[in-house]
Parts: C-alpha cells; sequence; structure tokens
C-alpha cells in the first residue's frame, strides 16, 4: 500500500512537472502576443497624442549634421510654443543616404 501511495505520488509530480512547463511556455507566448498586440495597436491607433492632447505630427530629420539625420519622429504640432514634446519614430527605418536628394 506504501509503495501504491509513493507511485501516485510520483505520478502526481510529473503531472506537476508537465503543468509548471506547459504554464510557463503559455505565459511566454502571452508576452509575446501582448508585444504584438501593443505594436498593432499603436499602428492602428494613429498618431500618438502630445501633452498637450492633440494628435503629433510625424518628421524626418533633414539637417545632415544632426547625427540624428534620416531618422523618423513625432512631434507636437504646435511646438515650440505648446508642450514642445518629440518621441522617436524606430518602427520607420532611418533614410538611407545614398536615397537623399541634395541640392533639388
Amino acid at each position: 500500500m506504501l509503495q501504491q501511495l509513493q507511485e501516485r505520488c510520483a505520478a502526481k509530480q510529473r503531472e506537476v512537472g508537465v503543468s509548471r512547463e506547459r504554464l510557463r511556455d503559455l505565459r511566454s507566448e502571452t508576452a509575446s502576443l501582448e508585444l504584438q498586440l501593443e505594436e498593432a495597436s499603436v499602428v492602428r491607433g494613429g498618431p500618438p497624442l502630445c501633452d498637450c492632447g492633440d494628435e503629433m505630427v510625424h518628421r524626418e530629420v533633414c539637417n545632415m549634421a544632426d547625427p540624428n539625420w534620416g531618422r523618423h519622429f513625432w512631434k507636437c504640432p504646435r511646438r515650440p510654443v505648446c508642450c514642445e514634446r518629440r518621441e522617436w519614430d524606430d518602427s520607420v527605418p532611418a533614410t538611407d543616404i545614398s536615397c537623399a536628394r541634395i541640392g533639388g
């Protein structure tokens, strides 16, 4: 009888181990799906809102002397007289220097 209880206990421990592994996998999958959902909602949700409540406008750094040249960003539409908020948009790749138009 003791041996039967030990066998049942060992079987339950194996089941718990399998369940823990499955739970860990599901948590990882959930985190990945939540990240994808967040990224999709940013794309579909329109422009972000600045601190003054207006929709931000999308721009690209055009000053070739700026180390951020070609990077895209969101900015307050009333800048500099409003909240002056600015966010980098790394979802858009920076413009390649070979694609730049010079002088016109």
